[in-house]
């Protein structure tokens, strides 16, 4: 979600940029579903990376 933020502000002229940001992602009103979003996927990703088995070379 952040990559996707990211090049969107990239590409984005600054007067855009603010209003997107805090107007049609309702940033304010919605901080704590956008943080949970995060929460979520970065310990799926962290337990995954922790579970994940070795792989044997092919022989």
């Amino acid at each position: 979600m952040a990559l996707i933020k990211s090049l969107f502000f990239l590409f984005l002229p600054h007067e855009m940029e603010a209003g997107l940001f805090l107007g049609q992602l309702h940033y304010r009103q919605l901080f704590y579903v956008y943080a949970a979003i995060s929460l979520v996927l970065g310990i799926y990703l962290t337990y995954g990376g922790f579970r994940a088995r070795e792989h044997q070379p092919a022989t």
